[in-house]
Order: structure tokens, then C-alpha cells, then sequence
């Protein structure tokens, strides 16, 4: 009887787990996203600064300006790549969680 208890309650456990799952998939999807958005940014200011050297006036300095914008959003998209992994670092800390609190009696709802 015991043992068809405890079997129940990793069911439910498994069943409460799975939104956090598929949370944690969007997570993996934007990750994926927002590092090609990166790589695009990366390209760019590559093929920019090769040209650099040879423009003069005021081309250069609009090469310049654009070099200056391509880097704050390098710095934005960094910013997320870290939070969305913080993010999936929390999910998965939830989804252990779950199953730890199926062997533990206690109530760790708190």
C-alpha cells in the first residue's frame, strides 16, 4: 500500500513537472533566437571595421556611429542571453524541486 502511495505521488509529480518543461523549451527557443541575432550583429560590425580604414570624412564617422550602435545592442543581447539562462537555471531548480519534495516529508512549500 505503501509503495502504490509513493508510485501515485511521483505521478503527480511527473504531471506537475511537465508545464515547467515546457517552459523551459520557449526559454531554449528564444536562446536560440536572440544568439543568431548576435551572430548578425557580430558579422556586420566584422564587415564594418574592415571598411573602416579606408573611408574619410563623413563616412567614416557614420561607419562609426553604426559600430557605436551595433555594439549597445551586442551589449542588450548579451544582457538577455544571461538573464534567459538565469531563467532556465531557476526552471530547472523548480523541476528538482518537485521530485526532491516526493522523498521528503516535509513541507517545503515555503
Amino acid at each position: 500500500m505503501l509503495q502504490e502511495a509513493r508510485i501515485e505521488s511521483i505521478a503527480h509529480i511527473i504531471q506537475t513537472a511537465i508545464a515547467p518543461v515546457f517552459l523551459l523549451t520557449g526559454i531554449a527557443s528564444m536562446l536560440v533566437v536572440i544568439t543568431n541575432r548576435l551572430a548578425r550583429i557580430i558579422d556586420r560590425a566584422r564587415l564594418l571595421e574592415g571598411h573602416l580604414p579606408d573611408l574619410t570624412g563623413e563616412h567614416h564617422v557614420i561607419v562609426g556611429e553604426d559600430l557605436r550602435w551595433l555594439s549597445r545592442r551586442a551589449r542588450h543581447i548579451n544582457r538577455a542571453i544571461a538573464m534567459f539562462t538565469l531563467a532556465a537555471l531557476l526552471v530547472c531548480v523548480i523541476i528538482a524541486i518537485l521530485f526532491v519534495s516526493a522523498f521528503i516529508a516535509t513541507d517545503i512549500s515555503r
